[in-house]
């Protein structure tokens, strides 16, 4: 649904100085969508109809480069994304970078890590130094309300200003980094809030970030964070003789809402030339949060160890990875459920063309008392395994090329609990089987493929039986691509017959010049079921592109 524009620029300190460097350049490329919806028997699933305008350009002299990005959209797009046009410019010279406009800095995965901000900032790495400081503001996931028919509709909700500064030594394999970041809802803005459910929050995380390499051999890496969180700033101020509470207070508006939680990580690696061994310990205690980050998963905490090993001119690859992860580390919660991790992956490449690949895994899951005190007959132990095989083999000659491929995955999970249909047990298999055969010289590829899935439960078996195809054709000195395929699968429950599900895809390329390219797709979904809703389906996608 949507353009990713991404501007990168190189670094040209060791540039030679002749005359081409200081000639004015200008490159860069311009994208142009529209799509179009239609379905009948069902609700719509998106909006009928939506377009996107994006691109990107690069202005560069000698060593001075200013990458810029922009994209525009009507705001009909619904589920996801943010709705709102964008644009952006990145000047840098040597080591300095200036960022302006819709830009995303990287603290650590624990504070600032890739969210998009409306503002200024800067980064400066001159030898060892490493600084890098902004000041803006963030969208408010909250600000989008989605609806099927008039896509993406924002909403008042409060302005969120956001800064943040990083100062650090070193480089990207031995460094020590310091961050401060706080964000925080402004209740003083002229924004009507419609929405009595929105609360202003604030956000403030402190943490370091290092990486040591040793002997070029051995790395130690980890990450420390902490990080105050409040729900609500208009709650009354807090008073507390906790000195953490106390620490955090002299930077920050404390008050009944607020929580301060620990997130870090730590490991350690060894990397030789066929070996690798590694030992990680990672912990985010509940209620943390830093508005940094789009999503983290919190009260948890994990202990594992992984291993790579190549053998025979790396012929034979072997991976391992073994662990234990719990949750409710302040045991506030009912349960705490405790896993024992282990999965292995063995790659087998005996020839150019040949390729077997197999993994197993197993997963343990059981709860145990929290907070409050249950019943032995109420505790729960899941244990999930995972195998698969996967083979393949591709030929290619002067006048035809052909592959063909056997894919096979069985998952299993058992219920060990002490009565019976507390939780559930639950097989699914998959299988498929296909292959390609291409003629060089007609430009022409043929994919069939059949597959088969299984999903049993203790009351129900459901299964999908199915074939597909798929034809490649690229004519007009290969300026023209054209794609077609076709699935059909029948679909059973319990030995019963429960319709089918038909898809056809069509897509068309056609290259009009080097730097200029036009596409276009059209999808069609039938489904037919006994037991649920008929509908069919259709999207259609119009996209130009333009390179200079």
């Amino acid at each position: 649904m949507f353009i990713q524009n991404q501007s990168i620029s190189q670094n040209l300190q060791g540039q030679s100085k002749n005359n081409s460097s200081r000639k004015i350049k200008f490159s860069g490329g311009l994208n142009l969508m529209s799509q179009y919806y239609n379905v009948k028997g069902i609700d719509p699933r998106r909006s009928p109809f939506s377009w996107v305008i994006g691109g990107n350009a690069v202005f560069s002299y000698g060593k001075f480069r200013i990458p810029l990005s922009f994209s525009f959209r009507d705001q009909k797009f619904s589920f996801g994304g943010p709705s709102f046009n964008k644009f952006g410019i990145s000047p840098r010279y040597k080591w300095a970078k200036l960022l302006l406009g819709y830009r995303s800095m990287r603290f650590s995965k624990y504070s600032l890590n890739g969210k998009t901000f409306f503002g200024a900032g800067i980064e400066l790495k001159p030898k060892y130094l490493r600084f890098s400081a902004f000041k803006g503001k963030l969208k408010n996931p909250l600000a989008q309300k989605d609806t099927l028919v008039l896509g993406g509709i924002l909403i008042s909700t409060y302005d969120r200003d956001a800064y943040g500064v990083k100062l650090g030594f070193g480089n990207n394999r031995n460094h020590f980094d310091i961050s401060y970041l706080k964000i925080k809802d402004n209740v003083d803005s002229d924004t009507i809030i419609r929405y009595p459910n929105i609360k202003p929050v604030e956000n403030l995380v402190i943490g370091t970030d290092w990486s040591v390499l040793l002997f070029k051999r051995i790395s130690f890496l980890g990450s420390a964070n902490a990080s105050a969180y409040s729900e609500n700033l208009s709650l009354e101020a807090f008073e507390s003789e906790n000195k953490l509470y106390n620490f955090f207070d002299k930077m920050y508006d404390v008050n009944t809402s607020t929580k301060i939680s620990f997130a870090g990580d730590l490991a350690l690696n060894l990397n030789l030339n066929n070996f690798n061994f590694g030992l990680q310990f990672r912990r985010v205690e509940p209620n943390y949060r830093s508005l940094g980050i789009s999503f983290i998963q919190a009260d948890i905490q994990s202990y594992t160890a992984n291993t790579n090993i190549n053998l025979f001119k790396r012929k034979l690859i072997l991976n391992a990875r073994v662990g234990l992860e719990q949750n409710n580390l302040r045991k506030l919660d009912y349960l705490t459920r405790k896993r024992f991790i282990h999965s292995y992956r063995i790659n087998y490449i005996p020839g150019q063309n040949f390729n077997i690949l197999a993994h197993f895994a197993n997963y343990q899951y059981e709860s145990t008392d929290g907070l409050v005190a249950i019943n032995d007959t109420l505790r729960q132990v899941n244990v999930s395994r995972l195998a698969g095989l996967n083979v393949s083999y591709n030929f290619k000659g002067e006048m035809k090329s052909y592959g063909a491929f056997i894919n096979f995955q069985r998952q299993i999970v058992r219920d060990q609990s002490p009565i019976e249909n507390l939780g559930a047990n639950i097989l699914n298999n998959n299988f498929s089987i296909g292959g390609v055969i291409k003629w060089n010289e007609l430009d022409f590829s043929l994919r069939p493929s059949i597959n088969y899935s299984s999903y049993d439960l203790s009351t129900r078996t459901q299964s999908r039986f199915g074939f597909g195809l798929s034809l490649k054709k690229m004519i007009f000195e290969k300026k023209l691509n054209l794609n077609f395929s076709s699935k059909y699968a029948k679909n059973r429950i319990n030995s019963q017959n429960n319709g089918y599900v038909l898809t056809n895809r069509l897509s068309v390329q056609y290259k009009i010049t080097k730097k200029q390219v036009i596409k276009f797709r059209i999808g069609y979904l039938k489904k037919s079921s006994l037991t649920g809703r008929n509908f069919n389906e259709l999207r259609s996608t119009l996209h130009y592109s333009f390179k200079f």
